[in-house]
């Protein structure tokens, strides 16, 4: 048999001749896959004259929401028994929010004059820096004020 949280599918011998078995997770990729395209997505579709850092901007700032999340869950509440269980999973409503940010500090930043020094991250290819900056501060604030999800998404927290 396989434990739950095992990194890689085990081939075991039963009496009834072969079994593969998938190690049990607690969050699908789909919900990762989702919320990274409704970051990208929001992002591109809030902005004017977005462009493809917008879409960066959006990406990166997704996953260091993330990051952030799974960095500081323990020490906001998240007791789960494995580590997949210690994480907070905001979902789509991250990927959402993460995407309204960083188009509005796409609008705000994407024509950014540096000083000389560091002209070469000024203009478009500030605004996935200063992105990323500001998925920390999301982060910090929306950790706190929600339950951490042991394997359910924010929306079935939010049904009951």
């Amino acid at each position: 048999m396989v434990a739950a949280g095992s990194p890689a599918p085990s081939l075991t011998i039963s009496g009834a001749g072969l079994a593969l078995e998938a190690p049990v997770r607690t969050r699908s990729r789909t919900s990762l896959n989702l919320a990274l395209i409704f970051a990208v997505g929001v992002a591109i579709g809030f902005a004017r004259k977005s462009d493809g850092s917008t879409a960066i901007a959006g990406l990166f700032g997704y996953l260091v929401l993330q990051g952030v999340f799974g960095a500081l869950a323990p020490y906001w509440g998240a007791g789960g028994e494995t580590p997949a269980e210690n994480t907070i999973n905001y979902g789509v409503l991250g990927g959402i929010v993460i995407g309204i940010v960083a188009a509005r500090l796409w609008q705000r930043y994407y024509r950014i004059k540096l000083p000389d020094w560091l002209a070469f991250f000024g203009g478009r290819r500030f605004v996935p820096i200063i992105t990323s900056v500001a998925a920390i501060g999301v982060a910090l604030v929306m950790g706190p004020c929600i339950p951490p999800s042991t394997g359910s998404s924010t929306s079935n927290w939010a049904a009951g």
